[in-house]
């Protein structure tokens, strides 16, 4: 990915030459459980307890209003960046106390543990300032005004409220963000009252949604409309803690930022606000939710969920303005424009500039002049020409500083007091709030660790994959090793071929798909285990491939790579792929997949290998009925993996010659399903190598993963003959009955009787060829979808019917 700047005089002002920033040193790294003031997981943990300095006067940097009304040093200052401004230099300070060179990092984000609101007002965004008050910008004719250094010693453009973590627990990506709600909302509802800092609609925002927002706030929205004067922005009424009914901030001039594209801008559903515009085929025009999105991979694949949008990449410097369509605007509505809902005579919180994002059925009369398009050329032109730094000099990536303000002592004495009071003065009561109080914050850590390590991975994707945010110590060291290849430009810089011809074919739409679209790193042919492509990092931004089982509570455990190759019959059990991780203290090689071949039949599928543990068959294992030993299995270290860490790797897609081989995306990283449970017929386990959703029989051993009828459940486990036996268990899978045997025939096939052994009937060799012949034609069928079909018939203890003995 790109960083450094084209080193020109007019960009003097942006030239940043990379330092060596080391990962933290011991004496950054917390010793324990209880430390603080240190980074877990490259989140710095800020004591609670901290004092900090204001009107002369020493102050906890955490002030309570009650027991659950917390907040930053005020409730005063709740939607002011002073809080936060205090959080942040008390933080920065430790970290340079203990002798360590500050990263540039862009943005910090500050979240508090279990303390806070109930209802939390961020993530908010406060854009830092220089030694005169003025915010800081190092990037021109977006909208954002003059160019501003920040101070010295303050290595950061802007602060992220990023809010409580008790609110989002372990899976920020998939939980909704409190203020949002669930329901949809209708235009005959009255408008929400969101005490959230970030816009949110009801269905279609997560928490990590939100704070996508808030970290994209420091470039945009701010962009003037094609006349230079009306602003393409608004402040949504809907941010009812932020704004009044019509759009006025409540809060100082240094508080929050809260522009949003204007809600009757077709944005075509964006994270930083705008909305979806369809005609509705009478020239009249009704609002909905965004268009099912196909631009990036399961699980978010056909879903509506909003995302950075070709407007918003080219404010984040990630996308060229001439990637972005002409502008749809209805900003020129006006409330006698507006059809539905009825007895609208002035635009408010439902309808208008200033709604809430992606309300739906609210619909806009035609007439003369609406909605009007403008080349996005004018727009760049009204704002003083073409981003500076462009997208060819911008980084690629924000870099964030990751800050976890701990519960302070003080509150935590309040709590139990009041438990203990609560329970008749009882000491027990006391110690228990306390050792819970504990238990709940340490969770609360791992639970902050856990998002942070989905954070990177989320972001890129919503971005269309064309740009990252990296919350690393140092700033300049990417630990997301996940990759899709929709920015050819970008990609072609840190991957390269050798002895094969690839191609970086970027975003392109599939062929009679409806719409469809996918970004693939191709491989036009390769000789074989000659043929490599090598991943090296850019001077700008490094890569660290952490080879620990124990690094975080997601420690990296696993490789998966999302490939296709043609489908050939001739190269059935033929080819394996190799990867080769490198890094200072070594090298560590796998193949993929483990046991069996690559499957050759031109659908997409993962291959996911285990790093950090290898799963093997115990036959004697603990019984816990204290009987006879049984089978289990067994998960051991691979301590040749865990003892390093990693920055590049050579990765060889098939080990004999081929062409055709589509690489939809490379990653490493953690699962926690990424397991192999495969048992024979006879209830006993045997491995395939093939590890959760990426088995197309989970419970049955089938390491072809042969897919005859391209329904995306494997032969295997289909019953073919409806007999109740799945195939692999049958001995005759084509042919149904109670009753069954094979015999040997000239041909060397297997020859089926139907019926008792007393009472033999015909037999039908034939049926094995037929089951046969269609595994093959069905095996040629190219399906275009990335996805594959819904797995179903979870076997868990296949035995052999007892008729064939």
């Amino acid at each position: 990915m790109r960083k450094l700047f084209t080193a020109t005089a007019a960009l003097a002002f942006l030239v940043l030459i990379p330092q060596k920033v080391s990962p933290a040193p011991a004496a950054q790294i917390c010793a324990n459980a209880t430390a603080r003031n240190c980074f877990r997981g490259e989140v710095f943990l800020l004591d609670g307890n901290s004092m900090v300095t204001r009107a002369g006067q020493a102050v906890p940097i955490v002030g309570c209003a009650s027991n659950t009304d917390c907040y930053m040093t005020s409730t005063a200052e709740l939607f002011s960046s002073a809080g936060l401004q205090d959080v942040v230099t008390t933080a920065l300070n430790a970290i340079a106390s203990n002798g360590a060179s500050l990263a540039e990092w862009d943005e910090v984000v500050v979240f508090t543990a279990d303390f806070g609101p109930a209802k939390q007002p961020g993530p908010l965004f406060f854009r830092a300032t220089d030694a005169s008050g003025a915010p800081v910008n190092r990037v021109s004719n977006i909208g954002l005004g003059a160019l501003v250094e920040p101070p010295a010693g303050a290595p950061y453009l802007g602060i992220v409220d990023g809010g409580n973590v008790k609110g989002f627990g372990a899976a920020p990506a998939t939980t909704k963000y409190a203020p949002c709600g669930t329901a949809p909302r209708y235009p005959t509802d009255p408008p929400p009252s969101q005490t959230a800092g970030a816009l949110c609609a009801p269905g279609l925002h997560t928490y990590f949604d939100a704070l996508a927002q808030a970290t994209a706030a420091l470039y945009g929205p701010h962009l003037l409309g094609p006349d230079a004067t009306t602003p393409l922005v608004a402040p949504p009424a809907i941010k009812t803690a932020l704004v009044s009914s019509s759009g006025a901030p409540k809060f100082p001039t240094n508080g929050p930022s809260i522009d949003t594209w204007n809600a009757l801008l077709d944005t075509g559903g964006s994270v930083l606000g705008g909305n979806t515009w369809r005609s509705d085929g009478t020239g009249s025009f009704l609002l909905g939710p965004p268009t099912a999105d196909f631009d990036s991979s399961p699980p978010y694949a056909g879903t509506q969920i909003v995302r950075f949008r070709p407007m918003d990449l080219y404010v984040l410097g990630f996308a060229p303005s001439s990637s972005v369509p002409p502008l749809r605007s209805f900003i020129k509505a006006t409330p006698a424009d507006v059809s539905f809902p009825v007895a609208i005579s002035s635009f408010n919180g439902a309808v208008g500039p200033n709604m809430g994002t992606r309300i739906g059925g609210v619909t806009l009369r035609p007439r003369t002049g609406l909605p009007a398009s403008s080349p996005f050329a004018n727009i760049v032109t009204a704002n003083g020409g073409e981003r500076i730094p462009s997208v060819g000099d911008a980084p690629q990536f924000i870099r964030q500083l990751w800050i976890l303000v701990t519960k302070p002592q003080f509150l935590i004495d309040q709590i139990a007091t009041a438990a203990g009071m609560a329970a008749g003065a009882s000491p027990t009561a006391v110690d228990d709030s306390r050792a819970a109080q504990a238990k709940e914050q340490a969770t609360e850590i791992d639970n902050l660790q856990k998002a942070r390590r989905a954070w990177g991975s989320y972001f890129y994707m919503l971005t269309g994959y064309t740009g990252r945010v990296v919350s690393t110590y140092e700033g300049n060291v990417d630990d997301t090793a996940y990759w899709e290849f929709a920015d050819a430009a970008d990609d072609l810089q840190v991957f390269s071929a050798s002895g094969l011809d690839m191609e970086m074919r970027g975003s392109e739409l599939v062929g009679n798909s409806g719409g469809r679209t996918q970004s693939v790193l191709s491989i036009k042919s390769t000789p074989g285990a000659a043929g490599t492509i090598t991943f090296t990092a850019t001077p700008a931004l490094g890569l660290r491939i952490q080879g620990s089982a124990t690094a975080s509570p997601s420690p990296t455990n696993v490789f998966t790579i999302r490939m296709r190759l043609p489908a050939d019959k001739s190269l059935v059990g033929a080819a394996k792929g190799h990867v080769v991780l490198s890094g200072p203290a070594g090298q560590f090689e796998l193949d993929f997949p483990q046991i069996g071949n690559l499957v050759p039949d031109g659908t997409f599928r993962n291959y996911t290998i285990l790093l950090s543990q290898n799963i093997t068959v115990d036959p004697n294992g603990t019984n816990p009925d204290g009987g006879a030993p049984i089978e289990q299995l067994k998960t051991t270290e691979v301590t040749d993996f865990t003892g390093k860490d990693y920055d590049t790797f050579t990765l060889t897609p098939s080990n004999v010659p081929m062409s055709g081989i589509d690489i939809e995306s490379i990653t490493i990283g953690n699962s926690t399903t990424a397991t192999d449970v495969d048992k024979d017929c006879t209830g006993h386990y045997k491995l395939d190598g093939w590890l959760g959703a990426d088995d197309n029989c989970p419970n049955l051993y089938n390491p072809d993963q042969a897919d005859g009828n391209g329904d995306g459940v494997g032969d295997a486990c289909e019953d073919f003959d409806g007999d109740g036996v799945p195939n692999a268990c049958d001995d005759c899978a084509a042919v149904g009955g109670t009753g069954q045997r094979c015999q040997g025939t000239p041909n060397g096939l297997a020859a089926c009787a139907v019926g008792g052994p007393e009472d033999p009937r015909a037999s039908h060799p034939q049926a094995v060829v037929l089951l046969l012949l269609g595994a093959v034609i069905g095996g040629l069928t190219l399906r275009r979808f990335r996805r594959r079909g819904t797995r179903s018939q979870n076997l868990s203890n296949v035995t052999k019917r007892d008729a064939r003995n």
